[in-house]
C-alpha cells in the first residue's frame, strides 16, 4: 500500500472569523465603558452585532466549505446569528426581556463550538490549542450563569454578558490568526492506495 495525498486547498478567508470577533471585542469594550447607555441600548447593539457576526461567518462557512471540515457549524451559528439579530432588531421590547436569555443560549452555543474546535487546532498541529478549551470552558460557565439567574442588576447584566462576550471575540480573533498561518500552507488529506 501507498500513501498519496490528495491536496485540497487553502483556507485564504481567515480574516472573516477574525472580522467577526474584533466586532464581539469594541462591542463588550463599549459596554463595559457606558454601562448605563449600554443597557438601555443592549438589545438594538447586540442584534446588529449578531447578524453582522453572522453573516461573516456564514461567508466564511461557503467559502471554505471545501478545505474546512468545520463549515457546516459555522453555517449554522451564521444562521442562527443572523436570524436572532434581525429578531433583537425588528422586536425591541420583547428583545429586553428575553435579551439576557438570548445572550445565554447564544453564548453557550458558541462556548460549546469554541470548545470542540480546540481539539479541530489540536489536530491541525496548534500548540496552543488547550488555550482555546480553557476560554470555551471559561465561556461556558457565564453562559451557564446567565442562564440559571437572568433577572440580575441591569448594571450587573452588563458586564455579565460583556466579559463572555469579550472572551467569544478573543477565541474567534484567535481561531482566525490561527487559520492565518495555516493559510500559507495547502491543506492535504492522507489516503491510502492499494
Amino acid at each position: 500500500m501507498e500513501r498519496a495525498y490528495k491536496i485540497l486547498g487553502k483556507i485564504n478567508h481567515w480574516w472573516m472569523p477574525f472580522t467577526a470577533g474584533l466586532i464581539m471585542v469594541i462591542v463588550s469594550l463599549l459596554m463595559v465603558f457606558y454601562p448605563g447607555f449600554a443597557f438601555a441600548g443592549l438589545a438594538v447593539w447586540f442584534g446588529w452585532m449578531l447578524f453582522a457576526t453572522g453573516g461573516f461567518n456564514f461567508v466564511f462557512a461557503i467559502k471554505s466549505r471545501k478545505v474546512f471540515t468545520g463549515w457546516l457549524w459555522y453555517l449554522f451559528l451564521g444562521l442562527l446569528e443572523m436570524g436572532l439579530g434581525v429578531a433583537l432588531l425588528f422586536q425591541p421590547e420583547l428583545a429586553a426581556q428575553a435579551l439576557i436569555l438570548f445572550l445565554g443560549f447564544w453564548l453557550m452555543y458558541v462556548s460549546i463550538m469554541r470548545i470542540v474546535f480546540s481539539f479541530a487546532l489540536k489536530q491541525l498541529g496548534d500548540k496552543n490549542w488547550w488555550w482555546t478549551l480553557l476560554a470555551g470552558i471559561i465561556m461556558w460557565i457565564f453562559s451557564f450563569l446567565i442562564i440559571i439567574n437572568p433577572i440580575i442588576g441591569a448594571f450587573s447584566a452588563v458586564y455579565f454578558v460583556a466579559i463572555p462576550l469579550f472572551i467569544a471575540g478573543i477565541l474567534a480573533m484567535s481561531f482566525g490568526w490561527n487559520l492565518r498561518k495555516l493559510d500559507k500552507f495547502e491543506i492535504a488529506l492522507e489516503i491510502e492506495e492499494e
